[in-house]
């Protein structure tokens, strides 16, 4: 499995929720109520995103072709 660093920009919305957009792919737009929504959403349109630039025969953004070292935690959502 590939493993992208991507920025995303999370934009809270007037009437609620988030909108999501990378800077660094064009056609990366997505939306939630809440953040882990957007996020969510984010990763599935990732997905939609790079199968587009790799029908297009588009390279990938040079952000995106670094290498990355990935840590993952668990670690649990506190709500006030």
């Amino acid at each position: 499995m590939k493993v992208y660093k991507v920025p995303l920009r999370l934009e809270l919305q007037p009437d609620g929720g988030f909108t999501v957009t990378s800077p660094a792919l064009r056609g990366l737009v997505t939306e939630g109520e809440t953040v882990a929504e957007a996020l969510a959403h984010a990763a599935e349109a990732l997905e939609l995103v790079l199968e587009d630039y790799e029908a297009e025969g588009t390279p990938l953004p040079e952000v995106l072709r670094q290498e990355v070292t990935v840590i993952e935690i668990d670690y649990p959502v506190v709500r006030p």
